[in-house]
């Protein structure tokens, strides 16, 4: 049996066959095809014909036509195929959250409302304004939760990369931050996936895709929180967990209680009892020193981009454990730096491959550069 593929039977014609064609079909109706000369009127007017069809119809078409299948479809039209036939929407970019701890050295009183002060991350120019009232007295220290000023994952940082205070406030000194991750809009990849997890939700045996389609799906949960789910099998007594995780790993409790709702009212087959919790976080610390011509100045805040938003999508381990390779943190080394051609990586910590149990899902730590 001959394989057909989609794309064998879909095709784009281009301008110079619309072109071609054109003239057959006039020679075949008797006109006189080898007289007319470059500018004659109607040679011109197949030739504007065929660009335009060539260039702007043929192949929103195509598109059209493709977007009928899950595995071709793909941009604008896939996000209207998932909506429309799946009931999925596209996740948006989503801004990176993380906080700052602040010491008041000074004898001034500070009382600023939510977003009033606005801190920077000098490796990477990116900057974050506060989220919530920031009140310190002198000699006070307090930490108050950030949210980046661009979206997606142009703002992710590690741990303590939030290093400028912007605001003036005379005395006031930062001691810590966290790392956090910003994502990007949900992939091609990943939304495909997500669609064809809503099959699960459609069987009365509740398969773990079921548990793991609700738990991400922020329409039923009402949280963009939680972009990573694994269910494990149930046991004896019929319990299944469902891990649950955002792009920086970890989630809250409220979250987790959201997620708990959901799957109780969506996903819960009778005489199975599912219980969500949050994955833990497997901090990761990246130690590294790079040689090479032309490394950029910030480099280190290129790496901690990339990986960020690499263990964002970085799967929970179910059972048996995971694994995150040494040769993954490297090809991360030479994506955000693809433009340094002879780039040697000496990648210090982690020594071996990370490795970690049920439950736990890789988040950055620290990520120092050299």
């Amino acid at each position: 049996m001959t394989t057909i593929d989609v794309e064998t039977l879909i095709t784009t014609q281009t301008e110079a066959e619309i072109f071609d064609r054109a003239l057959e079909v006039a020679q075949a109706a008797e006109l006189p095809v080898s007289s007319w000369r470059v500018g004659d009127p109607t040679r011109t007017t197949f030739a504007f014909l065929a660009e335009v069809l060539g260039t702007s119809l043929e192949p929103s078409v195509v598109e059209h036509a493709k977007a009928a299948w899950l595995s071709k479809a793909s941009g604008a039209w896939l996000t209207v195929l998932a909506a429309e036939v799946y009931g999925v929407t596209r996740t948006p970019e989503q801004p990176s959250t993380p906080s700052v701890t602040v010491q008041n050295t000074g004898g001034g009183l500070y009382d600023e409302a939510a977003g009033d002060v606005t801190f920077k991350c000098a490796a990477t120019g990116v900057t974050f304004h506060t989220t919530e009232a920031l009140y310190l007295p002198p000699g006070g220290t307090a930490t108050v939760a950030l949210v980046a000023d661009v979206d997606g994952s142009a703002g992710t940082v590690a741990i303590d990369d939030v290093d400028t205070l912007v605001t003036p406030l005379l005395g006031v000194v930062i001691g810590s931050s966290t790392a956090a991750v910003g994502t990007d809009e949900q992939s091609d990849a990943a939304l495909k996936i997500a669609c064809t997890d809503t099959l699960g939700a459609l069987s009365p045996n509740g398969p773990p895709d079921a548990y793991e389609y609700v738990a991400k799906a922020s329409k039923l949960t009402t949280t963009t929180a939680v972009t990573r789910a694994r269910s494990t099998h149930d046991d004896d007594l019929f319990r299944v967990t469902v891990y649950v995780a955002g792009p920086a790993g970890a989630v809250t409790a409220p979250v987790v209680a959201l997620v708990q709702t959901a799957i109780a009212a969506w996903a819960t087959p009778l005489c199975v009892r599912p219980t969500a919790v949050s994955a833990t976080n497997k901090t990761v610390n990246v130690v590294a020193s790079l040689s090479g011509t032309g490394i950029p100045d910030d480099a280190e805040a290129r790496v901690s981009a990339t990986l960020g938003a690499l263990l964002a999508a970085y799967r929970i381990a179910g059972q048996g454990g995971g694994t995150l390779p040494r040769s993954v943190i490297f090809a991360a080394f030479h994506t955000a730096l693809s433009t340094v051609a002879d780039l040697a990586v000496t990648l210090t910590t982690p020594a071996a491959d990370v490795t970690y149990a049920e439950g736990y899902v890789p988040a950055l730590g620290t990520c120092t550069v050299t």
